[in-house]
């Protein structure tokens, strides 16, 4: 098994080094591609620093900042390997982080993607509640993979991190990271894998990679999320009607972007806009049940219909 690394890196000096070394440790990885994205610290002279001929360092073309959708879309076109992962640079893998993706591959051959547990370890939160903090991300129960994409878009059992996936190379290549969204663009991105493609769980109790959270990154900050959460449903409701998915699962981004944009307060205006934008464009949808069932007036009344009823329960 041969695989490439994408790090994508930007002002991470206290932290690179140790994530590139717990890739270069890792026998089966044979390229490691850091894509320097626009760093103003001393990330580059560190990167620079490594002499393993693994490592390969990448800019943008302009050598600005894009965000790190950007730079592991640069690190997809480059990447050489029969098999993708990726590492946020201020996180690191543990020992034998592919060693168990290697023999499920050998023993699944019609599998696109091996799936693992990340754990976290937490580097001077002083100001967030220990109580706050999940020990991994990963999966409470083996699901199937067709069923993988609903459930995850459901969360009930859990969710997954890029860290601990690892792709086909020809798979990975199919999708690339929405460059218009700062956050949620992996789990965009992971998403359409599942529901596209088969995937299978390796490692859930037991971590295969660590996060690193500390105060200068972004994993608390509810707020950033918060404003970006109709643009990930409206991104997810475009593409399952683009790739004519079962009414069931366009469904279900449909109801999480209405749901995202009454609970904002936009007003009917907003919802009607949404509505427009979706049903009037596909003909598919505008002669199905969830026409009218979406339809702004009657889910707005169906909306507050409800909440009145939750307050008498």
């Amino acid at each position: 098994m041969n695989v490439s690394v994408i790090i994508p890196a930007y002002n991470v000096e206290a932290f690179i080094e140790k994530a590139i070394n717990s890739v270069l440790q890792q026998s089966q990885v044979v390229e490691v591609l850091v894509i320097n994205d626009g760093s103003n610290d001393g990330t580059r002279e560190i990167i620079e620093s490594i002499t393993d001929s693994r490592v390969q360092l990448l800019h943008h073309s302009d050598a600005v900042n894009k965000g790190r959708s950007a730079s592991r879309n640069l690190g997809l076109q480059n990447a050489q390997s029969d098999y993708i992962a990726f590492l946020d640079a201020d996180d690191y893998y543990l020992p034998g982080r592919f060693d168990l993706d290697e023999q499920l591959f050998q023993s699944h051959q019609e599998i696109s993607g091996v799936y693992n547990a990340v754990g976290f370890t937490y580097l001077n939160l002083e100001t967030v509640s220990q109580h706050d903090l999940p020990e991994a991300t990963t999966l409470s129960k083996v699901i199937e993979p067709e069923h993988l994409g609903v459930e995850l878009v459901r969360g009930q059992y859990g969710h997954l991190h890029l860290n601990g996936l690892t792709v086909k190379r020809n798979v990975a290549m199919t999708f690339k990271f929405p460059e218009h969204l700062p956050v949620a663009e992996d789990t965009i991105w992971i998403w359409k894998l599942a529901f596209n493609h088969l995937l299978l769980s390796g490692k859930l109790k037991e971590n295969a990679a660590m996060r690193c959270v500390h105060e200068t990154n972004i994993f608390n900050n509810t707020a950033v999320y918060t404003q970006y959460e109709q643009a990930v449903f409206k991104e997810m409701l475009d593409w399952s009607l683009r790739e004519r998915k079962e009414l069931h699962v366009i469904e279900m981004f449909m109801e999480r972007l209405f749901i995202t944009t009454d609970k904002n307060n936009q007003g009917l205006g907003k919802l009607f806009k949404v509505w427009c934008s979706t049903f009037m464009k596909n003909s598919r949808l505008l002669f199905s049940n969830l026409t009218w069932k979406y339809f702004p007036i009657h889910y707005k009344r169906k909306s507050i219909k409800n909440k009145i009823s939750g307050l008498w329960n």
